[in-house]
């Protein structure tokens, strides 16, 4: 959840990581964005968890928190 306005430099941009602010305004984006569509099932991938390029943000707590209030809830899976 670093935003779209990153180029990453696996994916042959130059950033190594995301300004905090676009961090925490994607997580934020993408829990209103889950909230809203009442689906049954969301499935996201890549979220960062203690990561250096999104300063160490874990996002899963960060949805958690904004998706609290209305009901839902997250849990991850590593495979």
């Amino acid at each position: 959840c670093a935003g779209i306005r990153q180029h990453f430099f696996y994916d042959g941009g130059d950033a190594v990581s995301a300004p905090r602010e676009d961090v925490d305004k994607t997580v934020a984006a993408i829990g209103d964005a889950i909230a809203e569509i009442d689906a049954d099932v969301v499935l996201l991938q890549e979220l960062d968890r203690r990561s250096r390029r999104t300063h160490k943000v874990d996002q899963l707590a960060a949805l958690r928190k904004r998706l609290a209030p209305t009901g839902l809830t997250c849990a991850a899976s590593a495979a």
